[in-house]
């Protein structure tokens, strides 16, 4: 594991300045980072794993610089942001009310988010399909967020699509990862499990786990299950 830019213990540039946004915050940027990552450790014939954001520039790292790569693990992301924010919004029309349906959408029209009453429904959202786990969380002792740069990719929060990975989609180039690679996802998980088997089936070595009882953080919602499985990936 490694901190990217802008991250608890790297450089944060100043993020107020147009230039750098347009300089560092991009996939393209944040891909070539792991490739200094990997010549800085002299790494070669590895695996590589990506969780969530990470597994979005695991599979775009595999696409050009996959000769160094042995195997992918890809946990709880799919190819494209499209069926991602789909499937978030048909997850919570399954578990609200239509009249809490319509108040969220009205707070994210208004940009309220901090109305105590939507905080209070994505939370409930987020204990079922971020961390299922019923015992609690790890929790840094520190702040470790990046909002700026959380809010530049992906928008306001998940439901509200608007950020810099609007659009992004490699279903087209997913063909091209011909490394053994696994994609690992929660039984609960935000991903949704119909694109995952997609992917299996366009990627030439791909298989795919479900983790039981799991959500978003998987490895932290049933890290037996998760690590048993990853290892057993990892010996085949």
């Amino acid at each position: 594991m490694y901190d990217q830019l802008g991250s608890y213990f790297s450089e944060s540039p100043d993020w107020s300045d147009p230039a750098n946004r347009t300089k560092y915050l991009n996939v393209a940027y944040y891909v070539d980072e792991v490739e200094q990552v990997r010549q800085a450790l002299g790494l070669e014939d590895f695996y590589l794993l990506g969780q969530s954001w990470g597994g979005l520039l695991a599979m775009e790292y595999a696409l050009k610089y996959g000769d160094h790569l042995k195997g992918l693990v890809v946990s709880s992301m799919i190819d494209n942001t499209a069926e991602y924010t789909a499937n978030l919004e048909a997850i919570r029309s399954q578990m609200f009310s239509k009249r809490a349906l319509i108040y969220m959408h009205d707070v994210e029209q208004r940009r309220a988010y901090h109305e105590p009453r939507y905080q209070k429904l994505l939370a409930e959202f987020c204990d079922h399909h971020l961390h299922h786990a019923r015992a609690a969380q790890p929790q840094h002792l520190v702040s470790v967020m990046a909002p700026t740069i959380y809010h530049h990719f992906c928008g306001d929060n998940e439901f509200v699509s608007g950020g810099t990975l609007t659009g992004w989609d490699i279903r087209d180039r997913l063909g091209d990862i011909t490394i053994p690679t696994y994609l690992m996802v929660g039984e609960h998980d935000t991903m949704p499990l119909a694109a995952i088997k997609r992917m299996v089936k366009t990627m030439p070595q791909a298989w795919y786990h479900v983790t039981p009882h799991a959500g978003h953080g998987q490895m932290l919602d049933n890290p037996a299950d998760y690590f048993e499985h990853l290892g057993a990936f990892l010996t085949r």
